[in-house]
């Protein structure tokens, strides 16, 4: 199975994205867990680490949302809102 490139960088965008939501939630989670056996505030900081990781993950959703909507059909990135000038 021969793949073009379009494909290849639709792969290697998801896999970029969903190893950094994975990453970035399981951060969050560890300093969480790290802070809670510190301070001894079982699980607070565990639940507030979750939380923080789970509004990461949706930044990073949005900033890729966004970016693609600035992205027209031929792959082209616009700097700005007005570059249709």
């Amino acid at each position: 199975m021969k793949l073009d490139r379009k494909t290849l960088r639709a792969l290697g965008l998801a896999s970029g994205v969903g190893f950094s939501i994975v990453g970035s939630i399981a951060f969050w989670v560890l300093v969480g867990r790290w802070l809670d056996k510190r301070l001894g505030t079982e699980p607070c900081a565990l639940i507030a680490g979750i939380l923080i990781g789970l509004i990461s993950a949706g930044s990073i959703l949005y900033e890729l949302a966004a970016v693609r909507e600035r992205t027209d059909d031929e792959g082209q990135h616009h700097l700005d809102s007005n570059a249709d000038d």
